[in-house]
C-alpha cells in the first residue's frame, strides 16, 4: 500500500473498532448496513495486501532460483561442449561446431541452445559418456531445462499477482472510505447528545494526512543601504 492508502485503511480500521466498542442503542439499520459493508471492504483490503506480499515473495524467490538454475545449466552445457571437442573429427565432423557455446544473454537463448544440444547428443550420447560425460548427462540437462521453465513461470506468476493486487487495492480502499463517509453522516447526528463520544468518533474516522515537504520560498533581499555622503 502507499502511505496514503495505509492512512485511509488505518482510519477504516479505527471506525470498525469504534462500532464494536460503541454499538448504537437502539440499533440503526443504515449504520448496521454500513458497518457490515465496511467489514467486508476491510477484509478485501487485507486479502489483496496479503496477495501483494505473497506475489512479491514468490517472484523474488523464483528469480533467485532462476539465477541458480541458469548457472547450473550453463555449466552442464559447457561440459557437453568441452567433451564434443574430444570426439573423432572424421566420425563426428560437425558436432563440436554445433555445440559451440556462443553468447547466451537471455533465458530464451539459453533454453534454445539447451534444446538444440539435447537433440544433437541424444542419438550419440553413448559416445559422450565414453569420453567422460556423466551417464545421466542428457537427463540432467533435460531436468534443468524443465526446472528453469517452471521457475520462470513462478516468477512471472508472482509478478502478475503483485500487479493485479496493487491495481485492485485502490478500489477496495475507496469502498472502505465510502462506508466511513456514510457512517460519518449518520453518527455525526446520532452522537450529538454525547459530545465526548462524538469527539471520539471524529478522531477515529480522521485520516492522517501524508506529510508533504514544504516548498522553499525565496526570501526577499533587503536593498542595500547606500552610505551617507
Amino acid at each position: 500500500m502507499t502511505k496514503q492508502q495505509r492512512n485511509q485503511f488505518d482510519a477504516a480500521s479505527r471506525v470498525k473498532q469504534f462500532g464494536i466498542d460503541h454499538p448504537l442503542t437502539p440499533a440503526n439499520v443504515a449504520a448496521t448496513a454500513a458497518y457490515t459493508a465496511l467489514n467486508t471492504a476491510i477484509g478485501q483490503v487485507l486479502t489483496l495486501d496479503g496477495q501483494r506480499l505473497n506475489g512479491i515473495g514468490t517472484s523474488a524467490g523464483a528469480a533467485q532460483e532462476c539465477q541458480l538454475l541458469r548457472t547450473q545449466l550453463r555449466s552442464a552445457l559447457g561440459d557437453v561442449s568441452r567433451v564434443s571437442k574430444t570426439l573423432d573429427k572424421v566420425t563426428h565432423p560437425d558436432v563440436a561446431a554445433q555445440l559451440k557455446i556462443g553468447v547466451l544473454n537471455s533465458d530464451s537463448q539459453l533454453l534454445a541452445y539447451a534444446n538444440n544440444a539435447i537433440a544433437i547428443v541424444e542419438p550419440i550420447k553413448e559416445v559422450f559418456i565414453a569420453h567422460g560425460a556423466a551417464a545421466t548427462f542428457v537427463e540432467d540437462i533435460e531436468a534443468l531445462v524443465a526446472q528453469l521453465i517452471a521457475a520462470r513461470g513462478r516468477r512471472n506468476g508472482g509478478r502478475g499477482t503483485r500487479i493485479s493486487s496493487v491495481a485492485d487495492l485502490p478500489v477496495a480502499i475507496r469502498a472502505c472510505m465510502s462506508e466511513v463517509r456514510t457512517l460519518d453522516g449518520i453518527l455525526s447526528i446520532l452522537l450529538k447528545p454525547t459530545p465526548g463520544l462524538l469527539a471520539e468518533w471524529k478522531a477515529a474516522k480522521r485520516v492522517q494526512r501524508t506529510s508533504v515537504p514544504e516548498e522553499e520560498t525565496e526570501q526577499p533581499v533587503s536593498p542595500a543601504i547606500a552610505p551617507a555622503p
